[in-house]
């Protein structure tokens, strides 16, 4: 069992159902007002199509066709290193690595636990603020579960999840 959580993309193999399945989802979504939050400016991952194009032809002076081989690497095939963006040219990567600029936020795996009981698996991220989530994955006969943290720090307060021993802190995005 595998899995890879990247903002709208999601793959894995989820065990007792014996399938691959991936989503490679639509436009992130911006705020009616146009203004994305400050702690999101930073990062490629989570901008609308617009204004992620916007940013890489001002910027770093992308062309139509690494502008679309970007967006498909990012939001279809999951990519975080554009040195793993082979279908850009590669001046567009080396600029890139180059700019300074961050695709997503960065984080460690912590923890990564089974449960002997029943299988449960549990992964601690920690974030670069400090601020940690937990992700669960439930296995069940026919299928599976999956508790993905959407804030770091919760207030239901499951006993089974460290995520609600924090209180709330903030909502993550994308």
């Amino acid at each position: 069992e595998s899995f890879l959580m990247l903002g709208r993309l999601a793959t894995g193999t989820v065990r007792g159902a014996g399938r691959r399945w991936m989503s490679c989802g639509g436009t992130p979504s911006t705020p009616k007002d146009g203004k994305l939050p400050e702690s999101t400016k930073a990062f490629m991952h989570g901008q609308d199509r617009e204004t992620l194009f916007s940013t890489l032809r001002e910027q770093l002076k992308f062309n139509e066709s690494d502008l679309r081989s970007f967006w498909k690497h990012l939001y279809c095939h999951g990519l975080t290193d554009p040195r793993q963006m082979l279908e850009l040219s590669k001046t567009a990567r080396q600029t890139f690595l180059e700019s300074g600029l961050q695709i997503s936020p960065s984080f460690e795996i912590v923890s990564d636990s089974i449960s002997h009981e029943d299988g449960t698996r549990k992964w601690l991220m920690k974030f670069a603020d400090g601020n940690a989530v937990e992700t669960v994955f439930i296995p069940h006969e026919e299928r599976g579960t999956l508790c993905v943290s959407s804030q770091a720090g919760c207030t239901l307060k499951c006993k089974f999840c460290y995520t609600g021993t924090q209180g709330l802190s903030r909502n993550l995005s994308a």
